[in-house]
C-alpha cells in the first residue's frame, strides 16, 4: 500500500467557533459548509477538514483528530 495523499481531516472541538476561525483566518482555507457546531472546509488540492462542535450529531464517536487517506493498493 502507498499512500498517495491527504484527503480528509475531521475533529471534534469544544471550542467550535475558535476552531473553524483558526482553519479560515489562519490557515486561509475556505467554508464550504457552515451550521451549528458543524462545518467543513476546503483544502487546495481537493482535501477536507471536517470540524465538529459539542451538540454535533456526526462523527460522534470522535474524540481526537482522524485523517483519512488516499492509498494506492497493490494486487497480490
Amino acid at each position: 500500500m502507498r499512500i498517495l495523499g491527504l484527503v480528509w481531516v475531521g475533529t471534534r472541538s469544544t471550542e467550535h467557533q475558535g476552531t473553524v476561525a483558526f482553519f479560515r483566518d489562519v490557515l486561509g482555507l475556505g467554508v464550504q459548509v457552515s451550521e451549528p457546531d458543524f462545518a467543513v472546509l476546503d483544502v487546495p488540492g481537493g482535501a477536507t477538514v471536517e470540524i465538529f462542535g459539542p451538540s454535533s450529531e456526526y462523527n460522534q464517536h470522535l474524540t481526537h483528530p482522524v485523517a483519512g487517506f488516499l492509498v494506492e493498493v497493490r494486487a497480490g
